[in-house]
Parts: structure tokens; C-alpha cells; sequence
């Protein structure tokens, strides 16, 4: 008699539970690699407190100007200042940062310029505190200001979509909340 041989064939179910296994398997594998091949984005307020020697507490307002570059504007006790960022693959890439002294005047309102390639921000601190508008008027278009208040003072900031020293040809004037003219530069 000859001994029957038999194969083991495992059944359906059996099948199915292992591909469920490799399947689990693969998707852990693909899951743990990714996380560890994909770099964390860096984001405006990291890249201040990793980059920059501004206290995260100091700046009291961000932009984006563009999907490329953000400002951010700060508070010393001696001035005030705008960060700028540069969107990088990584997140965003703290630049520079430039600070205008806190200086009383005679003048009712302060105006500073940083102007880049393709964008420049005009920025002050209104000393006036009757002013309530702040206008920017740049090649016959005038526009109004952003007036942001921090700490019992008053800043004011306006971007140009442009870059360039042409905006220091900018005429800046200041305004109560009645309409009365109470500044303006030449």
C-alpha cells in the first residue's frame, strides 16, 4: 500500500487573516518611514525664539505679505522693529531684523522705511494721542495705515506691494477722529 501523501491547503479565512497581517505590516512600515524622512516645518514663531534674539513676547503683530515672505513687528523699551522671513522647503527662515529707537519729538508721529526687492513697509509710533488715522500717500493713490496699540503705545505700519527707495517719497499724515489734519511730512 502506497501512503497517500497529503497537502496541507490552509482555507480561506486563514488566507485572508494573513493578508490582513501583511497588509497591517506594510502600512506601520510606510507610516514610521515617512515620519522619519519628512522634516518639521518651521513656523514664524519658532523661527523667532530658534533664530532671532527677540523675545517671542516682544512682537505684537505678523504678516504674511506674500505665500514667500512675513514680517513680524516687536516692542523693546527703547524702540520698536520689524523681523523679517523668508519661506524656505524647511518652513520660514528668520533674515534680519531692523529697530528704530524710541525717540520723543517735537513731531506728532515717527516714520521708518525697510524696503526689500519687492516689498517695503513704512512703520512709526504716534506720539499724538489725538491721532486715530494714519494715511500713506504714494504715487496719487493714498491709503490708510494699520494703528495697533501695545502697552499703552501706539505704532502704525502700512506694506507697499513694491520694493524699492522710491516709497521715501511717500507723503505720511496724521489725522484725529474729527478729520482735522494734525501731521504731515513733506
Amino acid at each position: 500500500m502506497e501512503q497517500e501523501k497529503k497537502i496541507q491547503v490552509p482555507n480561506i479565512i486563514e488566507r485572508v487573516d494573513l493578508l490582513r497581517f501583511v497588509i497591517s505590516i506594510l502600512i506601520v512600515c510606510f507610516i514610521l518611514l515617512s515620519g522619519c524622512s519628512e522634516e518639521e516645518i518651521k513656523t514664524i514663531e519658532q523661527s523667532i525664539l530658534l533664530d532671532s534674539d527677540i523675545s517671542l513676547d516682544a512682537v505684537f503683530h505678523t504678516e504674511e505679505l506674500n505665500e514667500q515672505q512675513a514680517i513680524s513687528l516687536y516692542n523693546t523699551d527703547t524702540g520698536y522693529g520689524i523681523l523679517q522671513f523668508k519661506k524656505q522647503d524647511n518652513g520660514w527662515e528668520y533674515q534680519q531684523a531692523l529697530s528704530a529707537r524710541h525717540e520723543e519729538s517735537e513731531h506728532p508721529l515717527s516714520t521708518n522705511f525697510v524696503y526689500k526687492d519687492n516689498y517695503s513697509v513704512a512703520i512709526g509710533e504716534i506720539f499724538d494721542p489725538e491721532i486715530s488715522k494714519v494715511t500713506v500717500e504714494y504715487n496719487n493713490n493714498e491709503r490708510v495705515a494699520t494703528i495697533i496699540e501695545v502697552d499703552k503705545r501706539m505704532f502704525w505700519y502700512f506694506v507697499f506691494k513694491q520694493g524699492g527707495e522710491d516709497i521715501l517719497k511717500s507723503h505720511i499724515s496724521g489725522y484725529t477722529a474729527d478729520g482735522e489734519l494734525i501731521y504731515q511730512n513733506n
